[in-house]
């Protein structure tokens, strides 16, 4: 796969090294700190930090969406390998390739970001085979180039990803043969093999010239800034005279002694060529060849400055002009899918926002329902608690009902007797009770009305024994009469009918009936204060109704009234 069409103006080249990423868009540099965890991924801070800052550097050239990102990575996590493969069309070999990376790599083709390049031609086989073809294979984990493509994505651009130490070849090119080529950055170095001027294997020390500057702080008790300002100062001629230059060559000597214990002279093919800023001390070399033991001859690549950021951004543009020593590399998924294609989520999150308002819609009415069933449980809790107290109410209804039913009719008898007694009545007293007989003293005019007040009780369907009990005359010529009478039961009582209002009846008959226009109006009935009679009084009856031969019943001896009771 190469590079696509880009130009250096429209183009972004990043360098994501382990402490630092760079960034150059046309006359622009950006560089950004970075901060790493324990397992060499970024910090969730400095992954936000880092997407904000990026943006707002590639929006000072307008279009900030949509460009193409160079970037080459470390070696941390890489694997290097050359394989040797039948010669075959792009596919056929692409497939030969995944199962030969399968059974080479420790992890999973799906589970690698991989890519590769030919190294020469194809060639015939010693034994008379089909031609085969070399390929050198470069692998690292998806999830470390996930990172970071999420990170640009974030930032609108797609990113191709390449090694940092192929670029870094395109500008100081290994010699023919084979060697070593160490390119020391500031806390960490990068050591890659090569055979006959191709890579073939690749690591990282954890070795950088910070550890230099840190060993002359402590041997001559300074600041890291004069650490600094001393090291620098080994590259001038005669800078390391003196007591103070024998102390800064003693701190360069022990940092190369430790260099020189993690680097195996027998794997470095008896060369071993430096790069990087600290390789412009000219002194640096020769001292690592004696450390070595002299088996290995050490030489310095880094002649002056490399102009712009770092060396790796210049050979992506070396890369990407078409100008390259070597066709690129570009790091992919296991599946052929490029790192590029995933860096593009833009698609994929309106594609999930559709799907999850589809969702949203589909689902809304037993969300509806999940929001609002607190509510309706605090509902019929509250109904079960009043179902509880439906027992209590009944039984309250039903003592009301209780007490109706049994409450004596005060108000309705007093009602039909009034109905009952003729116009012109009188009367004295009356006595009712719950548990007594009724007992009323009243004045007509004269028996006939006794009899048919009598009759009307009766026929009234409330009263029982019905008696009456003293007729005397008065001496304003009227009957004194008093009655007495029992209540029937309430379920043997005839029910009352309703008087319509306006309705006058004349209640002198038992059958009521119209009024008689002739007679004069009536006289109002009038209540007296009760009288107590000590005499006896004789009364003469009227004839009853059956006839003047009736016999005259014997004179009634007037009783003494009954005292008044509270129920009357």
């Amino acid at each position: 796969m190469n590079w696509p069409a880009h130009s250096h103006d429209t183009g972004v080249f990043i360098d994501i090294g382990q402490s630092s990423l760079q960034a150059v868009q046309g006359d622009d540099a950006f560089a950004f700190p970075i901060e790493r965890g324990e397992n060499g991924r970024l910090t969730d801070l400095c992954r936000e930090r880092l997407a904000l800052s990026l943006r707002g550097f590639l929006s000072q050239k307008g279009r900030a969406t949509g460009r193409s990102a160079f970037c080459a990575i470390g070696a941390r996590g890489v694997s290097m390998r050359r394989l040797s493969l039948p010669a075959a069309s792009e596919d056929e070999l692409q497939r030969v390739l995944r199962l030969q990376i399968e059974s080479e790599f420790p992890l999973a083709p799906d589970d690698l970001a991989w890519g590769s390049r030919p190294v020469g031609l194809p060639m015939a086989s010693a034994n008379g085979g089909p031609a085969r073809q070399e390929l050198l294979v470069v692998a690292v984990k998806k999830e470390v180039l996930e990172e970071y493509a999420g990170v640009l994505a974030a930032c609108g651009i797609v990113p191709f990803f390449t090694l940092a130490a192929l670029s870094r070849a395109e500008v100081h090119p290994p010699p023919s043969g084979a060697g070593a080529v160490l390119d020391i950055g500031r806390t960490h170095s990068e050591l890659m093999s090569f055979e006959n001027g191709v890579p073939a294997s690749i690591r990282i020390l954890p070795w950088g010239g910070e550890t230099i500057t840190r060993l002359i702080q402590e041997k001559l008790a300074v600041s890291h800034d004069e650490a600094e300002k001393l090291k620098m100062t080994l590259n001038q001629q005669g800078g390391a005279f003196g007591p103070q230059g024998q102390l800064l060559q003693s701190a360069t000597e022990s940092a190369l002694a430790a260099l020189a214990e993690s680097i195996k002279p027998a794997s470095l093919g008896g060369k071993l060529y430096l790069t990087g800023k600290s390789a412009l001390n000219s002194r640096m070399a020769p001292l690592l060849a004696g450390i070595l033991g002299g088996a290995v001859a050490c030489q310095s690549l880094e002649q002056s400055p490399v102009a712009g950021p770092s060396a790796v951004i210049v050979g992506l543009k070396k890369s990407v002009g078409s100008n390259g020593a070597s066709p690129p590399l570009i790091l992919e998924l296991g599946a052929g899918q490029g790192v590029a294609r995933l860096a593009r989520p833009a698609v994929w999150k309106w594609a999930a926002a559709a799907v999850l308002l589809a969702l949203g819609a589909l689902l809304f009415p037993y969300a509806e329902a999940l929001l609002l069933k607190p509510f309706l449980e605090r509902k019929l809790a509250a109904l079960e608690a009043d179902r509880g107290r439906l027992a209590m109410i009944d039984q309250e209804l039903d003592f009301l009902k209780f007490l109706k039913q049994n409450q004596p009719a005060y108000l309705d008898t007093i009602y039909l007797l009034a109905r009952s007694a003729p116009q012109g009545t009188r009367l004295e007293s009356l006595s009712l009770g719950r548990h007594q007989p009724i007992s009323i003293r009243l004045k007509m005019a004269n028996a006939q009305e006794v009899s048919d007040f009598r009759a009307k009780l009766i026929d009234s369907g409330w009263f029982a024994n019905v008696m009456v009990e003293e007729q005397d005359p008065s001496p304003d010529r009227r009957v004194s009469v008093r009655m007495t009478a029992e209540l029937k039961p309430a379920e043997s009582r005839k029910p009352l009918a309703a008087e319509p209002p306006g309705k006058k009846t004349d209640r002198s008959r038992p059958g009521g009936g119209g009024p008689d226009l002739n007679m004069p109006p009536p006289e109002p009935m009038m209540i007296a204060p009760p009288q107590s009679l000590a005499i006896p009084v004789q009364v003469i009856p009227a004839p009853p109704p059956g006839g003047p031969d009736t016999p005259t019943p014997a004179p009634i001896r007037m009783r003494k009234p009954r005292p008044t009771t509270p129920d009357s």
